[in-house]
């Protein structure tokens, strides 16, 4: 018992600010009231009522908050549930679902866990919320029609008003288009858009600008169909937004393959047998399906057929209270889809029917899957109380006989023993004096059993145990829920910096600067600009509502926007586009940089290291020309020329800007290629540029090497 002491001791050292004891059990119903499927319109959002959809009933004086969990093996995600954490007295438009417009799922189920403190003691109940999306047509969207490539490695016909068309009352409102970040769509080709669509468009400019689907799948079996994820915004004339729709523009690549549905795995043999009375795990070996063009891991299987009421019922350890009718090929390998059987006094055969679709929605034939249930034997081990196990991230825990785990046997309990057959991927069992896979009914009576999590950002990690008294053997699932911990600063993943003209000013995107936090809601990430400040660049904050604190804003009346020079900002202040960097400096200096970091909002925040925005400023060279002829920035930072009697001059300017757009979007593109490989990655310096790139190969000694449509623009100057 001095071995378990000393664990437990190293782990509430760690854990010395979260020492309130996890509790499981008491008050759940009195607390997490109601939890009602969600229902949203194609593409668009709906606000979580917190009067019928999720109502959490919270005491005077206790805390309570919700945290949304990611699933991070899922690229292209249906939908999500923001702001990452809430408080669980939410109001009626805190909290909303957005669905991004895929039609190939019609059920999202959005991961939770409830925390709440009452005095000195913690409960967490983890939770599943179900969204139904209802297939109902846009509003904005009123066209919508597929581009076709002709031929492998080319290039569609232009998005014009025959393929996308717009109803709204262009008088009263303006209609912008941008192409959605959350997904890695489109997977086989890519957009010609000469980087208009990273930064908000007229709509009905979308269909003038000779925008073009370019393939560059290099497979031996390309697809024959993308999609181009893209959002709506209607904004009245005041810049408030009215009415947002998200979109999938699909593409026909003529010559390519037809998508082939998934099918049930050879290998796997489609029935389980279980005993009465034990929660048993769906495991790969049991049910498992293959595809040739998908991630597995992103397969859904769907219970066409389910069971009756008096035959059991399919569980997720996400909310084993809610029974399923659909779940990820991952969720079976993370072994969280279970089956709970009914009493039985004879063993009992009973049939569910499965299908398997595949990202893009193609599906399977129906496929039978048998569930075998035996009566439990008298003599037969059996468990008697199974809660599972919650902890914190990182800790170390016992497994305790009457609070989470209890087993029993009618006529020789001592020699029964436990042996891990499945699971255990994020973390070990101790058994003092024993193999750690295997411990004995005195063991666990004794407390002597702990699980130790590997501290990694997981949320449950789910065992399979094998029970025996060397006579009867019974498998049962034992879930482990793992309570994250905000332990890790947020992660700058795009620093590609800006290229614009001297005296301009522009907006910083998020395809230029951004930042994530896999403990924190991101919109809440904070940067800090780190003194010395830049002499020759000021960063604003501009919007067009009015502030609640005028005091520090000043209104443009050119713009029609409220602005104010900060040195704080926040993450959503770049996704909302109100972050912008505006060149104030001499003629000769043509590089701006500002050092800052990034903080959650933690109490104590989270900190990350010092990282450098880097702009490139590009000088235009008025000296050659008349003075009716100079370009100059207006009080917008729009570069503009006077009546010119050399307007070659003026038409360079132009091309350089087009170089600069065309650089952005290469980068935007092998970037995007680059991330969905490898993962996201911490782009920094000069030679990468946000809203307009400079790119080239390697820096050579003394300077910075300038390749592609940058040294043509530096050449157009010179």
């Amino acid at each position: 018992m001095l071995w378990v002491l000393l664990i437990l001791c190293l782990s509430a050292a760690r854990l010395e600010i979260y020492a309130h004891p996890l509790r499981s059990e008491f008050s759940e119903d009195a607390i997490l009231v109601a939890n009602n499927r969600i229902h949203v319109p194609l593409g668009r959002s709906v606000f979580v009522d917190p009067v019928n959809d999720l109502v959490v009933q919270t005491q005077p004086g206790d805390r309570c908050s919700v945290m949304v969990l990611e699933d991070d093996h899922l690229v292209q995600r249906p939908g999500r549930l923001s702001p990452g954490k809430f408080p669980c007295d939410f109001g009626p438009r805190d909290v909303m679902y957005t669905h991004y417009g895929s039609k190939s799922v019609a059920l999202d189920r959005v991961r939770l866990q409830l925390r709440y403190d009452e005095h000195g003691e913690t409960l967490v109940i983890p939770f599943v919320i179900e969204v139904e999306v209802v297939f109902t047509q846009m509003e904005l969207l009123t066209t919508n029609m597929p581009l076709s490539v002709t031929h492998l490695r080319g290039t569609s016909d232009a998005i014009d008003g025959k393929i996308l068309d717009f109803t709204y009352d262009r008088e009263a409102y303006k209609c912008g288009v941008t192409l959605a970040g959350e997904s890695n769509l489109p997977r086989y080709g890519r957009l010609l858009d000469g980087g208009k669509l990273t930064r908000t468009m007229d709509c009905d400019e979308l269909t003038r600008a000779d925008i073009r689907y370019e393939h560059t799948f290099q497979g031996a079996s390309p697809p024959n169909q993308d999609y181009v994820p893209m959002v709506l915004e209607l904004r009245d004339g005041e810049g408030n937004l009215v009415k947002r729709e998200h979109f999938h523009l699909m593409v026909r690549i003529i010559r390519g393959q037809e998508n082939t549905p998934p099918k049930p795995s050879l290998v796997a043999m489609m029935m389980m047998e279980v005993s009465q009375f034990a929660m048993t795990a769906l495991t790969p070996e049991a049910l498992a399906a293959d595809d040739a063009e998908s991630d597995p891991r992103e397969l859904v299987f769907n219970i066409t057929l389910p069971l009756s009421l008096e035959e059991g019922y399919i569980v997720s350890t996400d909310d084993q209270n809610l029974p399923i009718t659909s779940f990820f090929q991952q969720d079976l390998q993370d072994l969280k889809i279970a089956y709970k059987p009914p009493s039985l006094d004879a063993e009992r055969i009973f049939q569910l029917e499965f299908q398997v679709l595949d990202p893009e929605g193609a599906a399977s034939d129906p496929f039978a899957f048998i569930i075998v249930v035996k009566p439990m034997n008298s003599l037969a081990p059996v468990v008697t109380h199974n809660v599972g196990q919650l902890l914190y991230e990182g800790q170390s825990v016992p497994l305790v006989t009457g609070h989470n785990l209890e087993i029993g046997d009618e006529d020789n309990l001592e020699a029964v023993s436990i042996t891990v057959v499945d699971g255990l991927h994020h973390g070990v069992l101790l058994v003092p004096g024993a193999h750690g896979d295997r411990f004995s009914a005195a063991d666990l009576a004794a407390g002597a059993v702990v699980y130790q999590h590997d501290g990694g950002d997981t949320y449950s990690d789910n065992v399979v145990f094998k029970m025996t008294d060397g006579e009867h053997h019974v498998e049962f699932l034992f879930p482990i829920t793992v309570v994250p911990i905000d332990d890790e600063p947020p992660v700058v993943n795009v620093n590609t910096g800006l290229v614009l003209f001297e005296h301009q000013m522009m907006s910083v995107s998020p395809l230029a600067l951004s930042a994530s936090d896999i403990d924190s809601e991101d919109s809440t990430v904070k940067f800090t600009v780190v003194p010395p400040f830049s002499t020759v660049g000021i960063v604003l904050l501009r919007q067009s509502d009015a502030p609640e604190d005028p005091s520090s804003w000043k209104f443009n009346s050119a713009d029609e926007v409220y602005e104010k020079e900060v040195w704080q900002w926040l993450q959503k202040d770049i996704t909302e586009g109100k972050l912008f960097y505006k060149h104030v400096g001499p003629h000769n200096v043509n590089m701006d940089q500002f050092v800052f970091t990034v903080q959650d909002d933690n109490d104590p925040p989270n900190e990350s290291g010092r990282a450098t925005f880097v702009i490139r400023v590009v000088p235009v060279d008025n000296t050659h020309l008349d003075s009716e002829d100079r370009i100059a920035s207006d009080d917008r930072g729009q570069v503009q020329s006077s009546r010119s009697r050399r307007p070659e001059r003026v038409l360079r300017g132009r091309y350089l800007h087009q170089w600069l757009q065309r650089g952005n979007q290469d980068h935007y593109e092998s970037s995007k290629r680059r991330q969905q490989a490898d993962g996201p990655v911490i782009r920094r310096g000069p030679d990468l540029a946000g809203e307009g790139l400079l790119r080239g190969g390697p820096r050579p000694r003394g300077g910075r090497r300038l390749g592609g449509g940058a040294a043509k623009a530096e050449k157009l100057l010179s």
